[in-house]
């Protein structure tokens, strides 16, 4: 478990990190829920279909995995400064990678709540380059680490 542990920095720029360590596998469920959100940061889907969109099997194993990932997911805060001389002048942000699930016993559909703050940084117009159609075409976590670095 990682307290406030500041994962990179730059003139101007922190970034801090709590919660379980996150690997690459988390990292493709979170691009992929964000992916489908709607303008309030919610998506709704099942298991199954998250577990398809993955290119993952379906069986109990992975069923059980995705169980993990949204656990990490949810425990995971993150915190974005600034400093006064940026551009932001002294900006922060601190909140989940996954603000929330719920599920429908009866359908298996499940509604996940994302912050619609962070999820920002991910869009097009936001402060990440990472090209999605190209991280899904890469099967193994260490291209896909290489990719997002």
């Amino acid at each position: 478990m990682l307290k406030d542990e500041k994962l990179w920095s730059s003139p101007g720029l922190s970034i801090y990190f709590t919660g379980y360590q996150l690997d690459q596998s988390d990292f493709s469920l979170f691009l992929t829920l964000i992916s489908q959100m709607d303008t309030n940061a919610r998506t709704s889907c099942t298991k199954y279909s998250i577990l398809k969109t993955l290119g993952r099997c379906t069986g109990q194993s992975d069923h059980d995995w995705l169980d993990r990932s949204i656990d990490r997911l949810l425990s995971a805060t993150v915190r974005i400064e600034t400093d006064e001389k940026s551009k932001k002048r002294g900006y922060q942000f601190k909140g989940h990678l996954l603000n929330s699930v719920g599920k429908d016993k009866a359908t298996g559909q499940m509604r996940f709540n994302l912050d619609p703050d962070f999820c920002l940084l991910f869009l097009k117009a936001g402060y990440t380059l990472i090209n999605v159609e190209q991280r899904e075409s890469l099967t193994s976590p260490t291209a896909q680490a290489l990719h997002a670095w």
